[in-house]
């Protein structure tokens, strides 16, 4: 609650202070959507705004844990906002953003908010109800993934028991916080993250862990990397246009692959008349003549009629066609 009253206070100053009318578009959009730390001040005002106003039914989101609801699963009564904030979640929705990615690193999956996150499998009741939960929020000061991986991780420490007077350093700093069972709130925690799918979960394996694929070099080729881990920060884990169809598995690559002959293919993608009606586009892919696997597309209008379209449907129909380890 100081948070939000922070928040807004600070708004309330900027907006009399030194008011500045920014563009509410994808730009703007994208600043808001910056969890780094040059994430700009008023971000954080607009956090508190969208959290202050919120319907009937989500009463029972702990106020103290709302912190954005484009990375948690609670919703905010749009009707009620500023004009700029409200233009800002029609932009949102006209372009589909969406927080996705084929494997997201473990510094991207700890910095999200563990209370709400809004891929958790979990109800609302598992956020809200239970002493430990209380405690975590409390005493512990768990916020994000990260803060509750950290507790987590302490039940397998060498030391550590599940007594409520476990000898070990993490249950002493524990208690010295006033919690009064350390390990039920550590096995709270292991639940919480629990709740996430597998690509959302830092204690799970990531294609980060599994050893890179060794080549010998060659100039004249540039070599794709199947695992593609989005870095960086929060921020980096928005897509737009997306289709809402996620895989919630993380593409584990096996750690043995077998020698597999090198495959040679060719791809290509064009257009025709771009930005008007008649725009068609259509892609390739030639192995060799008489290959069966060679095709040729027309991409459907709804993909883009663009030859930078057709071209990654050309690259991505490759990618499909032929065996997963083979070097292409």
């Amino acid at each position: 609650m100081p948070a939000m009253f922070l928040a807004l206070v600070i708004f309330a100053v900027l907006g009399a202070a030194a008011p500045v009318k920014v563009e509410p578009d994808v730009t703007w959009l994208k600043s808001y959507l910056d969890f780094g730390p040059d994430r700009p001040t008023w971000a954080y005002a607009v956090d508190a705004i969208i959290a202050h106003h919120t319907p009937a039914s989500e009463e029972n989101v702990d106020l103290a844990q709302r912190m954005n609801v484009f990375l948690q699963s609670w919703k905010t009564s749009t009707t009620k906002l500023p004009e700029d904030v409200k233009r800002m979640f029609q932009v949102a929705k006209k372009y589909n953003v969406t927080l996705d990615g084929l494997a997201l690193s473990r510094d991207i999956l700890r910095e999200m908010p563990i209370w709400y996150h809004i891929k958790s499998e979990g109800t609302r009741d598992l956020f809200n109800r239970g002493a430990q939960i209380k405690c975590l929020k409390l005493k512990h000061k768990v916020r994000t993934v990260g803060d509750a991986e950290q507790l987590a991780l302490q039940t397998g420490g060498n030391r550590h028991t599940h007594r409520r007077k476990c000898a070990c350093a993490a249950c002493k700093e524990a208690r010295d916080l006033g919690c009064e069972h350390p390990h039920k709130c550590f096995d709270k925690a292991k639940g919480l993250l629990k709740s996430l799918p597998e690509k959302w979960n830092p204690l799970l394996n990531k294609p980060e862990d599994e050893p890179e694929r060794l080549y010998e070099e060659d100039e004249e080729k540039t070599l794709f990397k199947s695992c593609l881990t989005t870095t960086g920060s929060l921020g980096d884990a928005f897509r737009i246009f997306a289709d809402g169809d996620e895989c919630p598995r993380t593409f584990a690559p096996d750690t043995t692959y077998p020698e597999e002959e090198e495959i040679i293919a060719y791809t290509d993608g064009s257009a025709i008349n771009c930005g008007t009606k008649e725009a068609a586009a259509g892609a390739g892919v030639y192995f060799e003549e008489g290959d069966e696997r060679n095709v040729s597309l027309r991409i459907p209008n709804e993909v883009g009629t663009t030859n930078q379209a057709a071209e990654l449907i050309a690259a991505k129909t490759l990618a499909e066609t032929v065996p997963r380890h083979n070097p292409v």
